[in-house]
């Protein structure tokens, strides 16, 4: 059901995606995709996503993405952002900006 995930959606203005914050702060999703950052030239992905895609779990299993519990303070000074998803692989996203 994303009935919960499209309301956030709707909330989003201008911006061209929205990145799910849980109540304790902990960073999920996007509203179509799992998240990656680097920091410190190491993949890092959240340690409990919305949704454990299939493409995210392919990258953890050969190694490229590092499980860790993320937090808001984690986007800042990152080297890189990126989604993932079955139907668009690993894209990185280049020149991210972040609303808080």
């Amino acid at each position: 059901d994303r009935s919960k995930i499209d309301k956030l959606f709707k909330k989003k203005g201008k911006a061209d995606e929205i990145i799910i914050i849980d109540r304790s702060n902990y960073i999920k999703d996007t509203s179509i995709a799992n998240i990656a950052i680097k920091k410190d030239n190491k993949w890092l992905t959240p340690k409990n996503p919305l949704f454990h895609g299939t493409m995210k779990q392919k990258f953890i299993e050969d190694n490229l993405l590092i499980e860790k519990n993320l937090f808001i303070e984690d986007i800042e000074n990152i080297d890189s952002f990126a989604i993932m998803n079955a139907m668009i692989g690993f894209k990185i996203i280049k020149k991210p900006i972040f609303i808080f």
